[in-house]
């Protein structure tokens, strides 16, 4: 498949410029079109889905009630174009959120199986922390926070701080030409070697 990236990237080879050997792969966070301040709760969430929903009915009623029921009136409004799809964002933030909690309680449980199993297998218990309980997962989850402005984008630890952003990973080769490029949610480097390698290959 064509892309600006993967041509350059041939046109560089061409030129002998990219020596595919010893490469070095790392990370950046950069900043997202989202601010900190715009994270939401989930119980935050459908209190404001809840308001909207109400302040949406209470206009169509005014609206039916100046226009009629069969007739619009006019063109909407920008301010309720806004609304629409700030709406359709705090849906989309709450189902992510869900998801998630949904996602990480199946993920506990399979753990706390899998290290009963082994302790079984051994006859006696396995030293280290216990795994916590999915009902624990749950209450933290309760926490948890989904950005309404940029809901793909996650709150991510820099050394100046905290920003409401991605994780860019690039892979160089020796002469510092990118050959592999990826932005992740995960705000740890720790899991993008397997991939970032294959993306380089």
């Amino acid at each position: 498949m064509f892309t600006p990236f993967r041509e350059g990237l041939r046109l560089c080879a061409e030129a002998g410029l990219v020596k595919a050997g010893v490469v070095a792969l790392d990370g950046t966070k950069i900043k997202a079109n989202g601010s900190l301040s715009a994270n939401r709760t989930e119980e935050h969430i459908k209190a404001e889905v809840k308001k909207m929903l109400a302040e949406a009915r209470e206009k169509d009623e005014e609206e039916d009630q100046l226009f009629g029921k069969e007739c619009r009136g006019d063109e909407i409004p920008e301010e309720l174009k806004d609304r629409r799809s700030r709406l359709a964002r705090l849906k989309e933030c709450q189902e992510r959120l869900a998801r998630e909690k949904k996602e990480k309680v199946a993920c506990q449980a399979e753990r706390i199986e899998k290290r009963q199993a082994e302790e079984e297998a051994m006859g006696h218990k396995k030293r280290g922390r216990k795994p916590k309980e999915p009902t624990r997962v749950v209450q933290e989850e309760a926490k948890a926070k989904a950005n309404v402005t940029d809901p793909d984008s996650r709150i991510m630890k820099t050394r100046a701080g905290y920003i409401q952003g991605y994780n860019a990973q690039a892979v160089v080769d020796k002469g510092q030409i990118i050959i592999a490029a990826e932005v992740t949610q995960e705000a740890s480097d720790v899991h993008q070697l397997h991939p970032m390698t294959e993306k380089a290959q």
